[in-house]
């Protein structure tokens, strides 16, 4: 069964089953509802509602899902601690720093300069099939934030046809976007595109794990309507992240926020191994929906 909220979803997303508008029902008409199916699933509601529908299946022993919100994420990486007698929660800031900080990093440099050695051949071969497939440019460079909104140069290869945004200007893509190259295509399908990116990493613009860096305008754009976007440039930029492998190119934009907040509430070098071994599978299986 779901309940959600009138007004913040487009109820046709939802699988189907018996769903209850909680803005219509009463709470004791839901309450009985509740005691006839195994499981319930809270979809987008408020707060408040939320709380009272999660004592509503704790007292009839219901399992529940519900959605989650930015402060769930926090809350996550709380741990338990007391106030004299008042059990509370304690969260600590949420940045990677200290001995892991340079753990990681000391990582990112050994681990991208020897790939960047062993994958030089692969470089060249794609290198020179752009220039084959249309003779311009085979790498691209956008300016991308990355920890503290610094501004840098990423490197990919060159996937779209030169000037794709000199008229339309700073966009999110498609998929199946007409502005891609033929071997454009490929690239992207397997990731390959994002290979240049070892040179960022192993200069310290970026790392192999974290949120991955969006253009400054887009960030600002976003920020307008949710303004803890901006929480994912606390730690660098990745390569590949928490969004990354739980989702894909146009996973909505709120989804990645909570999937990196996570990641960065959470940080520890086993989380980073464990994303990396999560990684291979998806690019070896590539996308069929590619932008």
């Amino acid at each position: 069964m779901y309940l959600y909220q009138e007004k913040t979803i487009d109820i046709s997303s939802i699988p189907q089953a018996e769903l209850i508008s909680v803005d219509k029902v009463s709470m004791e008409i839901i309450k009985q509802k509740i005691k006839e199916y195994d499981e319930v699933y809270l979809f987008d509601l408020s707060a408040e509602k939320r709380n009272d529908l999660l004592k509503i299946c704790f007292k009839t022993n219901r399992p529940v899902y519900f959605t989650t919100k930015l402060s769930d994420m926090e809350l996550r990486a709380a741990g338990l601690a007391q106030d004299g007698e008042t059990p509370i929660f304690y969260r600590q800031a949420g940045r990677i720093g200290g001995i892991s900080a340079a753990l990681k990093r000391l990582f990112d440099i050994l681990f991208s300069g020897v790939l960047l050695v062993i994958l030089a051949p692969l470089f060249g071969i794609i290198a020179l099939c752009i220039k084959l497939d249309d003779g311009e440019n085979v790498f691209y460079y956008q300016t991308r934030c990355t920890r503290g909104m610094k501004k840098f140069q990423i490197i990919k290869f060159r996937s779209m046809v030169v000037g794709a945004e000199k008229f339309a200007g700073a966009q999110l893509a498609q998929n199946r976007d007409p502005r891609m190259t033929r071997v454009g295509y490929i690239l992207r399908k397997y990731k390959l595109d994002e290979l240049p990116q070892l040179i960022n990493i192993f200069r310290g613009e970026m790392s192999f794990v974290g949120p991955r860096p969006e253009r400054p305008e887009l960030i600002e754009d976003i920020a307008e309507k949710v303004p803890e976007f901006t929480f994912r440039t606390t730690v660098r930029a990745g390569l590949t992240g928490y969004a990354q492998v739980h989702g894909d190119y146009h996973t909505e934009f709120l989804d990645k926020l909570k999937w990196d907040l996570m990641y960065i509430e959470n940080f520890s070098l086993m989380l980073d191994l464990k994303i990396l071994l999560m990684t291979i599978p998806v690019v070896l299986k590539g996308t069929d929906d590619v932008k």
